[in-house]
């Protein structure tokens, strides 16, 4: 087997062949994290190209063999750690080939979250509020909008993101909860594959712990549904509060995603855990 440096390009097949196989659309955000500014790996099988690697130093951003070649997936994923010392792996429980190749080593399990969809028939409230309007975002809100994506972490204050926000303009995709003409949270909403939209939302410092957040989660998630969407979102596994919120929203866990730094391979055979592509069920009770 040979391993060779590649592009995206190459491997776009195999992406799309990936996607296809995990129980639940992927969401498009955390996708794009996953696989920014890593160096493409594939790997290579009489002359054929049977899976792939993203890596970013120590860290593996993706990994993929194709299902034909499951037998080849242990020897492959070995290769990876030979060239990568004690690497961290970010891995969604509905990805069953990583899970099955990551719990054959001891590992640290670090930061991670939940998948959750929604339940259409739980009946999402109105605003009843004659001060609060829920509006697409226009070009006079976009100074706003942006000093509230800049409060976050992940986006940070960025000119490319006042583009981003500008671009979007008419595009049904960035949305602003607006009490007496100030924006409290911007909501934006994601489609996928399968016809499924991820939603999120960013609340404006001074109007947090104050009900927006439930305000704008169900306006984006009723928005959604009325285009014939299925609702998803993530929370991180540490923020109880968040899931509880989402809970009452209708939300359901359906998959968990995390980061495992790998330490060392399992030599107990009785440890070790046999090699398949699981189900669902079985990727809890690993879980």
């Amino acid at each position: 087997m040979i391993v060779e440096i590649s592009s995206l390009e190459n491997i776009r097949n195999l992406r799309k062949q990936k996607l296809s196989e995990l129980l639940f659309p992927c969401l498009g955000s955390l996708q794009e994290r996953l696989i920014y500014g890593g160096i493409v790996h594939t790997f290579i099988e009489n002359n054929e190209i049977i899976g792939y690697y993203i890596n970013k130093n120590s860290e593996i951003l993706d990994f993929y063999i194709k299902k034909e070649f499951d037998y080849l997936a242990d020897d492959c994923f070995s290769k990876v750690l030979e060239e990568l010392q004690y690497p961290v792996i970010n891995i969604r429980s509905d990805d069953s080939l990583l899970i099955n190749l990551v719990f054959n080593y001891a590992i640290d399990l670090e930061k991670g979250g939940y998948l959750l969809a929604r339940d259409k028939r739980q009946v999402l409230s109105e605003i009843n509020d004659p001060t609060l309007v829920f509006a697409p975002i226009s070009s006079d809100l976009i100074e706003e909008c942006w000093k509230i994506l800049a409060e976050d972490s992940f986006y940070g204050r960025e000119a490319s993101q006042k583009d981003m926000l500008k671009n979007a303009i008419n595009k049904d995709i960035f949305f602003c909860l607006i009490e007496n003409s100030k924006v409290t949270g911007l909501g934006f909403h994601q489609a996928v594959r399968n016809n499924c939209s991820e939603i999120g939302i960013i609340i404006q410092r001074d109007y947090k712990d104050k009900g927006y957040k439930k305000l704008l989660l169900s306006e984006m998630a009723k928005l959604v549904e009325k285009n014939n969407y299925k609702c998803f979102t993530e929370v991180s596994r540490f923020d109880n509060t968040d899931r509880q919120l989402m809970e009452e929203l209708g939300f359901y866990v359906i998959a968990k995603y995390f980061t495992a730094n790998i330490k060392g391979k399992i030599q107990d055979n009785n440890t070790k855990k046999r090699f398949r592509r699981y189900s669902l069920t079985g990727l809890f009770k690993v879980l």
